[in-house]
């Protein structure tokens, strides 16, 4: 999206532009805890080194522990119905 005309053409006088803006620029994708793990790994060393807990902003006890558990769940195969 060219915000770059928008001094001249304002982002309403485009709602082409406007309803990309808000699909795209302004709106949230959705993470399934499977395309988390495939993200960040299944090795703790992994997590700490992409710094998952900022990721999900939270203390990295909590992020450790939540990666901990996606793993378990992958070993079971649970994941693929989240």
């Amino acid at each position: 999206i060219d915000f770059a005309t928008s001094v001249d053409c304002p982002l309403f006088t485009d709602m082409c532009k406007f309803e990309m803006a808000c699909l795209f620029e302004y709106a949230i994708i959705p993470i399934t805890p499977k395309m988390l793990l495939e993200f960040a790994g299944k090795e703790e060393s992994d997590w700490k080194r992409f710094c998952v807990k900022d990721w999900l902003r939270v203390d990295e006890a909590v992020a450790v522990r939540l990666m901990s558990n996606c793993v378990n769940w992958d070993a079971q195969d649970k994941l693929s119905s989240m």
